[in-house]
């Protein structure tokens, strides 16, 4: 526990070093995001429609948060040999990317908070839900998520080098669970692999939170994707572990 108290700070330490970084997650996320809500106004003014697209982008970022700061984040405790430092102390891999996934989900809260007033400030549009719902889906998202960033970061560890792929899966998960558009109107083959994405069920429940409809199906299947990814995660993880201490490769890249 201290040893994961430890790298939890660690990862804390770069926020009050690099203090512009909080800047940038602020204005760039909102910026990434704009251009869809002005798109859907201009098609209509419709600020339900808005709201139904600003949902969906901000539970893709997420996933992306989860995504590079988890999965390829351990990129960086390899160049840095934070890997083969934890292998000589009693620490263990998971703990680091423990630690990595309690900073993304406190870095996810940040900008969800700074986009919701974005969107008050510069596009009248305000985000309403039933509160208690809507957190309660961010966190089961959150939990889901970082075990699907976890299943990227084993595989990362392995070959090294899996940016490209990263990128586009995370392109991937975005256009199948419909953070744009509604999963409905895919494909009816396609939409056979939207229902296999938590992201497609966070998206769907938060949407519903904000309209104040039912996520009593949406909190379930989370739940269910939470305990399958979460576990599939911590077993590549600690099958990458073993490899790595028997092969002495922690550092190799």
């Amino acid at each position: 526990m201290h040893g994961l108290w430890v790298l939890f700070k660690c990862e804390l330490l770069y926020w009050r070093v690099y203090p512009l970084s909080l800047v940038n997650i602020t204005v760039s996320h909102f910026l990434g995001i704009a251009p869809f809500l002005f798109a859907a106004k201009l098609f209509g003014d419709c600020q339900d429609f808005q709201i139904f697209i600003a949902v969906g982008l901000i539970l893709w970022y997420w996933l992306g948060t989860l995504f590079w700061g988890i999965g390829y984040g351990v990129r960086d405790s390899i160049d840095e040999g934070v890997l083969e430092s934890i292998a000589a102390s009693p620490t263990s891999l998971h703990s680091l990317l423990i630690a990595k996934a309690l900073n993304c989900l406190l870095q996810n809260i940040f900008v969800t908070a700074t986009m919701l007033l974005w969107l008050w400030l510069l596009l009248g549009v305000r985000l309403e839900p039933h509160w208690g719902k809507f957190f309660l889906i961010l966190a089961l998202s959150g939990v889901a998520l970082s075990g699907l960033a976890m299943i990227y970061a084993a595989f990362v560890i392995r070959v090294k080098q899996a940016a490209s792929i990263g990128n586009t899966v995370h392109e991937a998960l975005g256009l199948l669970s419909g953070m744009t558009f509604p999963v409905h109107i895919l494909p009816a083959g396609v939409r056979v692999l939207s229902s296999l994405i938590p992201l497609t069920y966070a998206i769907q429940g938060a949407r519903n939170a904000v309209l104040g409809k039912s996520i009593v199906f949406e909190v379930i299947v989370l739940v269910l994707f939470a305990v399958i990814t979460v576990s599939l995660g911590w077993y590549l993880l600690s099958a990458a572990d073993r490899k790595l201490r028997r092969s002495g490769t922690w550092g190799e890249y």
